[in-house]
């Protein structure tokens, strides 16, 4: 995996997961760049590091398609590792060899992150609900 270098990818890790959490529920770049740019963090990293030039939809387009698939298929990973854990440490070490805990284990959905976008494009979001139309979203 790759080292990102970005104007998000710079930002720290709490922004960027404050706009992971915004990019899931499919809100529109309309909605996120404004409050983005109006970030103390935004504005400082953009100060120091870009000559002031605040991040623009193109930026954010790249990070859908990068850093946000990539935190997806983290989080997710997180996620099933952590329920695959409880599940062991609940039935106990001698279950490993249970036909039916395999089965369970080999029932988990792998990753797909760009199932999401799809989503949002068929989700149909209204704008006059603050929401991101089709067109807008992901």
């Amino acid at each position: 995996m790759r080292t990102r270098n970005g104007k998000i990818a710079r930002l720290p890790r709490p922004v960027r997961e404050q706009l992971n959490d915004r990019l899931e529920r499919c809100e529109s770049s309309a909605r996120l760049l404004p409050w983005l740019n109006a970030l103390p963090e935004t504005r400082e990293l953009v100060r120091k590091e870009f000559a002031g030039v605040p991040i623009n939809k193109q930026n954010l387009s790249q990070w859908r398609r990068g850093g946000f698939q990539e935190a997806m298929a983290w989080r997710y990973l997180r996620q099933q590792t952590g329920n695959a854990v409880a599940m062991l440490l609940a039935k106990g070490l001698a279950s490993l060899v249970c036909p039916s805990n395999q089965a369970q284990m080999a029932a988990v959905a792998p990753v797909n992150p760009e199932k999401h976008a799809t989503n949002c494009r068929k989700d149909g979001y209204r704008k006059d609900a603050g929401q991101a139309s089709p067109s807008e979203s992901c």
